[in-house]
């Protein structure tokens, strides 16, 4: 640690330069994308505070330092000729996106949830526009809307995961926020998707009789409880379909993709980067191309469930 002193004569302009405190990079030995580290000022003394709605609270500032590559530094900095052109390509592609992003409040505004409830809101609306582009597509080629659901509904609303799992991985010094995002995103979307919609649903129907349109979407439903136009339905119809089939494939190809990072972390130095990085990547790849070929098989009857 050291001290970081400023003079006590000088009066604030705009041709001010602060101390600049000097450290020391240490290179490390595991693998990293970018490195990074954090400055952390604390014990202000001669009048000096902290901003509480900055990392730190009043207690503290923190500051992190990402040291990126050479082209991601040339084109942040505004030079496009030193750009790669996956770099200029990315930049392109996430214009629009980052155009979005800007009229999202700030995170100090209102203690943070201003922004929240906008981010969840954007989500929602992004989400819904996906789910009927696909829906759209779908119709257009012929394709079922379970094989759709699983393959252009899933990459769509899983990119945005998948982002800031790269960040989270990038900027963290574990994969605890890179692995957790997934497995929190998942469990938002079963509980909260599934329970949300399907308890809307639960108190529509439960006091809506039957109409013939219903009765003739759902016959063995109808069929098992004798149902006629206008009788009191018996509760939301959710036919299960191949859920059981999938839900047991994911869960198959779930424990090899735990069983992968298991041995990462005990033979590769981490569940992240590092050595056999690729044959990984392949790995999980295969993983997912797999669970969608077999549950489209099903889908189309062309192999038997259970």
């Amino acid at each position: 640690s050291s001290r970081l002193s400023f003079p006590h004569t000088h009066k604030p302009s705009r041709h001010f330069h602060p101390p600049v405190p000097q450290i020391e990079i240490v290179e490390s030995i595991g693998y990293e994308p970018n490195e990074f580290f954090e400055v952390i000022f604390s014990e202000a003394t001669g009048g000096a505070t902290f901003d509480a709605s900055t990392d730190g609270d009043k207690e503290r500032s923190i500051a992190r330092v990402i040291i990126l590559e050479d082209d991601q530094l040339s084109f942040e900095g505004g030079d496009s000729a030193c750009a790669s052109a996956t770099s200029a390509a990315a930049f392109a592609l996430l214009a629009p996106w980052r155009v979005l992003a800007a009229v999202i409040p700030p995170p100090q505004m209102g203690s943070g949830w201003p922004c929240f409830l906008a981010c969840i809101a954007t989500i929602g609306v992004v989400t819904a526009v996906i789910g009927d582009l696909a829906n759209l597509f779908s119709c257009e080629v012929s394709l079922r809307p379970a094989v759709a659901a699983i393959t252009i509904v899933a990459l769509g609303t899983s990119l945005p995961d998948t982002f800031a799992s790269k960040s989270a991985a990038n900027a963290d010094a574990t994969a605890d926020n890179a692995v957790g995002n997934v497995t929190g995103s998942n469990a938002v979307n079963v509980f909260l998707g599934l329970g949300i919609s399907w308890t809307v649903g639960a108190a529509y129907w439960s006091s809506t009789p039957a109409t013939d349109s219903w009765l003739d979407r759902y016959p063995t439903i109808a069929a098992r409880y004798q149902l006629s136009p206008g009788d009191a339905l018996p509760g939301l119809a959710v036919p299960a379909g191949d859920l059981g089939f999938s839900v047991t494939l994911f869960v198959l190809c779930a424990a090899v993709c735990f069983a992968l990072m298991q041995y990462r972390r005990v033979y590769c130095g981490g569940e992240l980067g590092g050595r056999q990085r690729w044959l990984s990547f392949s790995i999980l790849v295969v993983l997912w191309v797999t669970y969608v070929i077999v549950s489209a098989l099903r889908s189309y009857q062309i192999i038997e469930g259970f």
